[in-house]
């Protein structure tokens, strides 16, 4: 059963470069009470969450709280880079818990498809819906890196370079979805607005913020047709240290986002079932073991 003894040799992330987008959803949230709520930061100790004291008490305590999804302590499913931004910012949602941000989990499950690819150590979700996610890359040193959509099919779509990238393109989505606000290509949703002219809603209702947001940002991350496909290459570029047992590696550096990693078509040999995901190079550089 999987632990949460985290990899504590990366800095934690800095919270001034993400504080803009940061705040704009701070502020979003408090023009439209009833319709967005914020998730509670979480205070850490930042010498406890760096400290390898701790992890003998984390990985008890993520062990009891992992499988089938069973609520946990949220600072044991903390990577603990992410501790100077959580004690800031959990996250949002829109009310009842559709289309979120996540920075603060309160649950890690192991039954959704996408966690056979890989350790819960080496991502943490941003989003969950039905059988696919959004996550955020963390490798071996649990540095984050960048950002990656994981499909029923369990391709890999790289999303942002890195979790400042996200934050703001979320909350440009929400934003969007909130004013009734359209992406090009996307299709609106009226109605009647709060003075009773036929148009864009302009005091929207939860459900309605959700079902935008999902069908113009969330929606598209996991569209297979149109985006480039990075191949699986049998060696590791130079300079990379791949784990025992890779088999195959995809390189996602320089490549543009929107580009996958389809890894279960990889040719490998023995059980699709047993194919794992490691990342390097933050989280740019996608090894694939099987073994």
């Amino acid at each position: 059963m999987p632990s949460f003894d985290w990899p504590r040799d990366a800095a934690p992330l800095p919270i001034e470069p993400l504080r803009a987008p940061i705040e704009r959803l701070q502020t979003l949230a408090a023009r439209h009470e009833g319709v967005l709520e914020l998730i509670d930061p979480l205070e850490t100790d930042e010498e406890e969450a760096q400290a390898g004291s701790t992890a003998g008490s984390a990985a008890t305590a993520g062990t009891a709280g992992f499988a089938g999804g069973v609520a946990g302590d949220p600072a044991t499913y903390l990577p603990p880079a992410l501790s100077r931004i959580a004690d800031e910012f959990g996250g949002i949602s829109v009310v009842g818990g559709a289309a979120a941000l996540t920075i603060v989990v309160d649950e890690r499950s192991d039954l959704g498809p996408y966690t056979i690819l890989t350790d819960p150590l080496s991502f943490t979700p941003l989003y969950e819906g039905d059988d696919v996610a959004v996550v955020l890359a963390i490798d071996e040193s649990g540095a984050p890196g960048a950002v990656f959509a994981i499909g029923e099919n369990l391709a890999l779509t790289l999303v942002a370079p890195d979790l400042g990238e996200y934050i703001g393109r979320y909350a440009d989505a929400l934003d969007l979805a909130l004013t009734g606000g359209e992406e090009p290509g996307s299709e609106s949703r009226t109605g009647t607005s709060a003075t009773g002219t036929s148009g864009t809603v302009s005091a929207p209702d939860a459900e309605l913020v959700a079902e935008r947001m999902e069908g113009s940002f969330f929606a598209p991350l996991f569209e297979e047709e149109g985006k480039p496909v990075v191949p699986l290459a049998a060696s590791a570029p130079e300079g990379i240290t791949a784990p025992t047992g890779t088999a195959a590696i995809a390189d996602l550096r320089g490549a543009p986002l929107g580009s996958r990693v389809e890894v279960l078509e990889a040719d490998l040999p023995g059980d699709p079932l047993a194919i794992r995901i490691a990342w390097r190079e933050g989280g740019l550089v996608v090894c694939v073991t099987n073994s």
